[in-house]
């Protein structure tokens, strides 16, 4: 799951004179700069503003929290795990940077820890979405399924996270060999976001140790319609269709073709990339 910037709020700047004599006041223009350059995509130079930043406070929260999200978005969890934990002893309340310590934590390969920083936030706030779906993945990759199914039912009730919550209780049923809960979870995570192609990809994968070839092929199928060019997929439509039930065949009720990029398109100067936005609706504006 991507972590979003945590920008904390900041102070109105007063103006002050190019050297920044005051301390506060230029631990407030390098965060500034820092989050600038964290959403110019330059991450070394957002991390070299928070570094900047703690060297006039080394009080500031923010700074240590912002640098975190950008240490754990740049693919480093390990030190992202260590700005959230100085962040967590300055702010030893906020529920949402133990949370993030958590993630950072299990994506750093320490699953115990992260359920401990899981289980801080959750003795607080029993509700706390992204930490009941954090402990679940801890207690998953502790083999502790069970726990994970626990954690999970109660995490599916949380809106953000209801698709994810749905794949991984339908991984945890799979593990318990728990077959038919499992793609009810599986279909409940589709059900809730049908671009979810990960959870659609284990609902046929599941169908089809099953040997339900059909619905396995029009989950597939459906999988194709969003990457046609996905040669592994193709691969499993090809070697479903002569398994199919021709009496009741599934038809592909995927998407229309998609249309080429207008690359060339005038409008643009050269070198501006042209984005292709798929819009889940159909010609007469409602949900397909």
């Amino acid at each position: 799951m991507p972590l979003l910037l945590l920008l904390l709020w900041l102070p109105a700047a007063r103006a002050a004179s190019p050297a920044d004599p005051d301390p506060a006041e230029r631990c407030r223009r390098l965060l500034r700069a820092g989050h600038a350059a964290y959403f110019r995509g330059d991450y070394p130079k957002a991390i070299s503003d928070y570094e900047g930043a703690l060297r006039a406070s080394s009080s500031s929260v923010s700074a240590w929290v912002n640098g975190g999200a950008v240490w754990d978005e740049a693919g480093n969890p390990r030190q992202a795990v260590r700005w959230y934990e100085a962040a967590g002893k300055l702010d030893a309340f906020d529920d949402n940077v133990l949370a993030a310590l958590g993630w950072a934590q299990l994506r750093s390969g320490a699953a115990p820890a992260a359920a401990g920083s899981f289980r801080r936030v959750l003795q607080r706030n029993p509700d706390h979405p992204s930490a009941l779906l954090g402990l679940a993945r801890a207690e998953f990759s502790c083999a502790h399924p069970q726990q994970t199914v626990a954690l999970l039912t109660r995490a599916t009730g949380a809106s953000p996270f209801v698709s994810l919550a749905g794949f991984f209780l339908g991984r945890a049923y799979e593990a318990l060999a728990e077959r038919p809960q499992a793609l009810a979870a599986y279909r409940r995570s589709v059900g809730c976001d049908s671009y979810f192609l990960e959870g659609r990809q284990a609902l046929g994968r599941l169908q089809l140790r099953l040997r339900d070839f059909n619905d396995a092929y029009r989950q597939f199928a459906r999988i194709h319609d969003s990457e046609p060019r996905n040669a592994e997929i193709g691969a499993v439509l090809s070697k479903l269709q002569p398994l199919l039930a021709r009496a009741r065949a599934p038809r592909r009720e995927g998407l229309r073709p998609i249309l080429p990029a207008a690359a060339d398109s005038p409008a643009f100067p050269p070198g501006v990339p042209v984005l292709r936005i798929g819009i889940g609706t159909t010609p007469m504006g409602r949900p397909r």
